[in-house]
Formats: structure tokens, sequence, C-alpha cells
């Protein structure tokens, strides 16, 4: 190796003061700074000496490997962060050392041989017994400014293993949350109430309200579990139903089932497919144990259908005057009995018995049509 004259040796110590100046003023653990910081002022291995004493005063594990991958410098952080002493580390290939793939590191070396200036990635360490570590780490490779080629690699890694942990969670949250709405609306519906673009708009829907009878006096005779077990038998069959006839369960309301027809899709048999749905109700009815029975509200109409919840509890659900008077028919059905309103009768279309109930008052509406309708 050629002599320095003392001009140049002068000149390499002010660059060197000059970078661990630069080094200080940047955060410690900011690895993008120290790449660039060591990638303006080291070219060749000759600077070894002063590369050494520069890693040291690092707070961030760095190592130095030849272009070979073998590491010939590591600070005391480096050797914390691998757990092992400084003689177990010098010589040994990087990848060995921290228990990654040597492969990835043959790749990357290509990448490094063909110009690329930085190489970033995260690998999971597994240790046998202790639970695993992500470490983050950060390729820098010094190149000779004249041949352009490079012999050595600085390397600082990171264990971000709390940054990885944490954007787990919140991945498993995520997906816990999408259940979660995917259990209580349509697919559609609940992918947006997730992005956060449900709008309210006016819809055309048909709403069902089912209500069983005796339920209270059901729930003073026998043990909670057996409540439980009867309730969740009986919105599980009604759910089906509503499943069935392109409806969805909107909420369960006590004893009680609220269903909608036609949202959000906005289907244009929503009335028919309600009826449907009714009957489907009764009849099963009778393939079920259970030791009461229930009666039905139809209404059709115009809803308004959007997110209409707190921000605390965002709730896709509709509003309007068929909601309220499908909970109206309801009420004032018998049991076993499907009460619906002219609308409904109107646009379910053909196929269909009714009985014609003439003008009957019902609770906050006054006389209204009423109509039974009758199992097929």
């Amino acid at each position: 190796m050629e002599q320095m004259s003392e001009e140049e040796a002068a000149a390499l110590e002010a660059e060197h003061d000059r970078l661990l100046h630069d080094l200080r003023q940047s955060a410690p653990a900011d690895l993008e700074s120290y790449s660039e910081v060591m990638r303006r002022h080291f070219d060749d291995a000759t600077q070894l000496g002063f590369l050494k004493q520069l890693i040291n005063q690092a707070a961030d594990a760095i190592c130095v490997t030849d272009r070979h991958g073998l590491l010939s410098l590591v600070n005391r952080a480096f050797c914390k962060l691998v757990e092992k002493p400084m003689g177990e580390i010098l010589g040994h290939h990087v990848a060995a050392v921290i228990g990654a793939d040597a492969q990835e590191f043959a790749q990357v070396a290509e990448q490094l041989d063909k110009g690329a200036v930085q190489h970033d990635f995260e690998f999971i360490l597994t240790r046998e017994g202790r639970s695993p570590r992500v470490l983050s780490i950060s390729m820098t490779p010094l190149r000779n400014p004249v041949r352009g080629n490079y012999t050595m690699c600085v390397s600082m890694a990171r264990d971000v293993t709390g940054r990885w942990e944490l954007e787990r969670q919140v991945t498993e949250w995520q997906h816990r949350a999408r259940q979660y709405l995917y259990a209580l609306h349509p697919p559609d519906i609940a992918e947006a109430m997730v992005e956060g673009r449900v709008e309210a708009q006016n819809l055309n829907a048909t709403v069902i309200f089912t209500d069983i009878t005796g339920f209270t006096g059901f729930t003073t005779r026998v043990p909670p579990q057996e409540v439980a077990r009867s309730l969740h038998l009986y919105f599980t069959a009604m759910s089906q139903v509503v499943l069935d006839h392109n409806g969805w369960v909107d909420k369960f309301v006590g004893d009680s089932v609220m269903a909608l027809f036609g949202v959000p899709g906005g289907s244009p048999d929503h009335a028919r497919q309600a009826a449907l749905a009714a009957n489907a109700m009764m009849a099963q009815m009778h393939h079920l144990d259970l030791p009461w029975r229930h009666k039905v509200g139809v209404a059709s109409g115009q809803v308004i259908a959007g997110d209409i919840g707190s921000q605390q509890k965002p709730t896709y659900t509709a509003i309007g005057d068929p909601v309220n008077l499908a909970a109206r028919l309801k009420d004032m059905a018998r049991p076993g009995e499907v009460l619906l309103c002219p609308r409904t009768q109107r646009q379910a279309g053909d196929g269909f018995h009714y009985e014609d109930l003439g003008e009957l008052d019902v609770r906050g509406y006054g006389p209204s049509g009423v109509f039974r309708l009758l199992s097929n």
C-alpha cells in the first residue's frame, strides 16, 4: 500500500473528524442517516482503523463484512444484539452469526455488485426455548470511487420486535373487526365500513319484524341456560331463512328479529322475497322443538339506510316509516300470524294467498289497510 504524504494524512484526519461530527448530529436510531454519511466518506478497506473507532461510538448494532459476507469488524452493540462474544463472531459469515438465510445474503451481495447503493430487509430470528425476535438490517456497500467496486459492506441491525409485535396486534385487531362486521352486515357493507366510506341513502325496501309469544313467562319457568339455548336455536333458524331469501338480519331486539330486504343492494323484488321468507319462517317453526309460537309483521316503502351508529359502535341499519309500521303490525298479529301492509301485498306479486282484514286501527297510523298472509 502506497505511503500517504503528511498533507494527505492531515486531510484524512480532518475528514474523519468531520465524519464523527456528522454522526453525533444524527439521531442514534436513524439508520438511513448513518448509511448516507458512511456512503459519503468511506471508499476503501484502507480506512478500517478509522471505521473501527467510528462504529464503536455508535449506539446501533454495526458490523463490517467483506464482499463475501465474512465479518471483519463489529461493535459492542452488535455483540449484545446477537448475544455472542466478539471472538465467536469475527471471521464468520454474517448470516450464520445472526441466524439468517445465507442464500438471502448471497442475493443481496449480487445486487450490491450490480450497483445497488443500499439494501434493507427484515427477518425473524428464531431462538430455541425463547421468543423469536425481528431484526431490521440495512446494508450499505463502501465503494472505491475510482474503480467503482466495493470491498466491504457496512450493515446496521436493529431489534424491531416491539414494532413488529404492535403491527401484528393491529393486524389481528383489524381481522377480528372485519369478522365482527361481516357477521353483522352484508359483505359489501362490512368492507365499506372498515374503509370508512358508508354514506346514508334512500332505498326502497321491505322490513320484517318477528316476535315470540309467551316468551316472558317462559323465561320465569326454565333455567337461564335453557333460555339461551332456545333463543340461539330460534335466531339461527330465522337468520337462515332470511339469508335464503336474499335478506339480512339487521338486529336481534330481545326475543325479536328485525330483517331487511332490498338493503343495501336495492333489489327490485324485495317485497316478494320478504313475503316468501315470512311464510318460510312460519313453516320452520313447525320443525323446531320450541315451547312457543311467534308472529310476524311486514311492511314496504322507502327507508334511510346507512351507518346510523356512533363513533364508538358503528352500525349499518335502516330507519323510516316501513320499520315502524312492520313493528306495529307485528304487535297486532296473533300467534302464528303474518300481517302485511297494502304496499307489500301489491309488490309481492302473484303466488300468494291473503285475507283482506280491511281498515284496522294501527297504533301511530290510525285506520290502515292490513292483509293476513296465508300459508301456501
